[in-house]
């Protein structure tokens, strides 16, 4: 049984309580700011996209805040903070003594579509307070909180770890590529491909849906050189079309 088990079935062996979350959060507006008006700094202005609007140098904002950006594309979308910010053109929620900060944003967090979902406007949409207010949240005591966040921010540290990795190996092998196939040619003898590949144009014939042979058309190869599962066509074998057959290597 995990640690989480034992915390459950120990402070909450009849279930967890759920409460609205304008009753156990802090949500407060953003105030208004635009760039012509302010002056340029390291404190990162927060709005209605994914990415800060720009920087400032004052905040109005400071310690741990959840934001929910107010309109636009990415209306809705929830973020974690633990800096001074200028919240701008979204909202902030705080958790009261009942809840931590970082365990309500995890939870916001994934009911990040339901969020998405109250979006109101034809050309702008906005996302405002009263649309999230009433929205029921789980809340368990608060050791158990911490030690889901712990839980969470492992996670969430080894897959930014692996993502680094992959980012790493990636370049490792572009660069080891491009060093194998960059061959001097002071070093290497160079033909005309002509000289040493054999072109043939595809076999022209009408496909059908069985047969003894799989018809591979231009549609069927994905981006990445590979073919595609679904849709696939076929035509009979004969003495004329088998030597359009592709064997292994081609």
């Amino acid at each position: 049984m995990s640690k989480l088990e034992e915390l459950l079935n120990e402070l909450c062996p009849n279930g967890v309580v759920q409460k609205k979350l304008k009753n156990i959060a802090f949500l407060k507006r953003g105030m208004p700011l635009t760039k012509l008006n302010a002056v340029s700094g390291d404190i990162p202005v927060i709005s209605g996209g994914k990415e800060p609007a720009f920087y400032c140098n004052t905040f109005n904002r400071n310690g741990e805040n959840i934001t929910v950006a107010g309109s636009g594309a990415g209306a809705g979308y929830v973020q974690y903070w633990n800096i001074p910010i200028f919240a701008s053109d979204c909202f902030t929620v705080t958790g009261l003594e009942v809840i931590e900060t970082k365990f309500l944003y995890y939870f916001m967090s994934n009911i990040q579509d339901k969020i998405y979902s109250t979006k109101k406007g034809g050309g702008v949409p906005h996302v405002h307070i009263s649309d999230v207010e009433n929205f029921d949240v789980p809340v368990p005591p608060i050791k158990i909180q911490r030690e889901i966040i712990r839980i969470l921010d492992n996670f969430t540290k080894l897959t930014a770890e692996l993502t680094a990795e992959l980012t790493a190996r990636k370049k490792q092998y572009a660069y080891y590529r491009n060093l194998l196939l960059n061959i001097s040619p002071m070093n290497v003898c160079e033909y005309k491909l002509s000289q040493i590949a054999k072109f043939s144009y595809g076999y022209t014939a009408k496909a059908e849906d069985k047969g003894d042979a799989r018809f591979i058309r231009i549609t069927d190869i994905t981006s990445d050189g590979h073919l595609q599962e679904n849709d696939r066509r076929y035509i009979l074998l004969n003495d004329e079309n088998k030597k359009y057959m592709l064997k292994n290597g081609d």
